[in-house]
């Protein structure tokens, strides 16, 4: 099975910033219990899970995701069964994890530096830095 390839930054260009904030302290807070990143075509990724709710509620939620060659989020879809019902925080931290998980085979197999001013393009990283900006 292919490894997925995804940068979690370009996550943030996808939602809104208090639900990608939102997302990334559940996801810190290791809510996301269970998960599983299932190709769907060469671009596209369906990952499925369980997420602790704030209450003690799991949530199964689902995303679908399309990334591009070098890993960018050029399309995001979350469906989970809290009171949002789609794009919550749940939806993100699941999108997180199954990234974080993937991003040891993506540094492997792309060999990309370690620096971000080096491995993203200015538009890239002018959008980063804004989502940075708005989550602060």
């Amino acid at each position: 099975m292919p490894a997925l390839l995804l940068r979690p930054e370009s996550l943030a260009a996808q939602v809104s910033a208090a639900t990608f904030a939102r997302g990334m302290e559940v996801y810190l807070g290791q809510k996301v219990l269970d998960f599983s990143a299932n190709p769907a075509s060469s671009s596209e990724w369906a990952v499925e899970g369980e997420v602790q709710g704030s209450r003690r509620e799991v949530y199964d939620t689902s995303v679908t995701l399309e990334v591009s060659s070098v890993g960018k989020v050029e399309f995001f879809s979350g469906s989970c069964t809290c009171p949002v019902g789609y794009d919550c925080k749940h939806s993100v931290a699941l999108a997180l994890k199954a990234a974080y998980k993937s991003a040891n085979s993506f540094a492997t197999k792309k060999q990309l530096p370690d620096d971000p001013e080096q491995r993203l393009s200015a538009q890239e990283l002018e959008e980063l830095k804004q989502a940075q900006q708005k989550m602060l």
